[in-house]
């Protein structure tokens, strides 16, 4: 995966314009603008990069569970960060949330 630390946001293209999607839907939520950006640099990449790191290699399939009680956005932050994934590598992500079952 490459370097997904927001100094490389403005080195990736692809990555950067998945991180301006995620701030524009936090927006969409009401979060002012910069603080939409703050979220994505101080949460999501974080999280992201140490995902990768636990990880390792996209060379065989993995699987990240999110638990939460109802309404605790599981949904929208797995929507999130799979951008954010998708933005930084090639990896394929899907997303299945319980209410699909």
């Amino acid at each position: 995966m490459n370097d997904i630390s927001p100094r490389a946001q403005g080195n990736d293209t692809r990555l950067a314009e998945r991180c301006a999607a995620v701030s524009a839907d936090l927006e969409r939520f009401g979060l002012p603008s910069e603080e939409a950006q703050r979220r994505v640099a101080e949460t999501y990449i974080p999280i992201a990069r140490e995902i990768t790191s636990l990880f390792g290699a996209a060379d065989a399939p993995k699987l990240l569970v999110l638990l939460g009680g109802p309404g605790a956005s599981k949904s929208t932050f797995s929507k999130h960060l799979k951008l954010i994934f998708q933005g930084a590598s090639d990896m394929t992500c899907a997303v299945v949330s319980s209410d699909d079952f």
